[in-house]
């Protein structure tokens, strides 16, 4: 399941909207997202990817591999 999810501009005109996975329910497979952030393009997918980093636990198989 990813991580961090980006929404496009129709057109292609670049992304609008970010969004960064805060929980998974297993049981109900069901999966929340917390808006990050939304605007200009450049600056959308680096401040997901970087909260992704900083806040969530590491995907299966990532645990200890620092």
């Amino acid at each position: 399941m990813s991580e961090a999810v980006f929404r496009e501009r129709p057109g292609g005109l670049g992304i609008v909207d970010g969004f960064v996975r805060a929980s998974v329910d297993e049981v109900m497979v069901v999966a929340r997202f917390r808006w990050v952030a939304g605007g200009d393009p450049s600056m959308v997918a680096p401040t997901v990817l970087e909260a992704a980093g900083e806040h969530l636990p590491p995907a299966a198989g990532e645990a200890g591999s620092q």
